[in-house]
């Protein structure tokens, strides 16, 4: 009655983190992801209970130590913020730019989890290989979830589970990170015979395909 469209219920508090995977491989995909994902926020643009993060990666940059290579970047484009906030920095994205070649997509979760479930996630030991960085550096990389929220993840991604930290972050790290943090799932679009899915099966949340379609991607 009030002249939006919802579902006679209430939406719950909810902080939603895109993991994106940016590499070159995933053109087709991510310009269906933006679009898909692009229809679907502006469906939820009014629900101020949800808030919207973006992790991307990996992109690259030129390396100022060595002029004849680059480096792979894993980048924090919007932390948690009201929906205008974030699909302004979403919008403002070129998959143009997405030409990165190692798939970062643990550590990226790990470091959103990192202080919903700190005693699984031991950074203060690890850091990047050579030649991958994060934009902000690794200290310095913190999700900002809300208190008391739900809190999902969802990862899009055509590679399997790969981490550049050194030690590396394994699958059991990862499951064990998402078993101890509250109120939260995972979500992931990503190919089947790789890992993606148990994991997020096993978080409370679902696998769907990955496809290049993105009225498939939106459904």
């Amino acid at each position: 009655c009030d002249g939006e469209v919802d579902y006679g219920e209430e939406v719950r508090d909810t902080d939603i983190l895109l993991v994106l995977d940016a590499s070159g491989s995933m053109t087709g995909e991510i310009r269906a992801v933006t679009q898909a994902l692009s229809r679907f926020g502006q469906h939820f643009a009014a629900e101020d209970a949800i808030h919207w993060g973006v992790i991307i990666g990996p992109t690259r940059l030129p390396n100022p130590e060595n002029e004849a290579s680059q480096l792979e970047v894993l980048s924090l484009v919007s932390n948690i913020s009201p929906f205008q906030q974030f699909f302004a920095d979403f919008v403002a994205l070129d998959p143009g730019d997405f030409d990165g070649g190692l798939e970062m997509h643990i550590d990226a979760v790990m470091l959103a989890l990192r202080n919903l479930a700190p005693l699984q996630v031991d950074l203060a030991n690890r850091d990047w290989v050579r030649g991958v960085v994060s934009i902000p550096e690794k200290d310095a990389f913190i999700i900002n979830w809300r208190q008391n929220t739900d809190r999902i993840i969802i990862v899009f991604t055509d590679e399997d589970e790969q981490s550049y930290m050194n030690p590396e972050f394994h699958r059991n790290d990862l499951s064990a990170a998402l078993q101890a943090a509250p109120n939260t799932k995972m979500y992931t679009f990503a190919l089947a015979f790789y890992g993606w899915d148990e994991l997020a099966i096993a978080s409370g949340g679902q696998n769907f395909n990955l496809t290049p379609r993105a009225d498939e991607m939106y459904d």
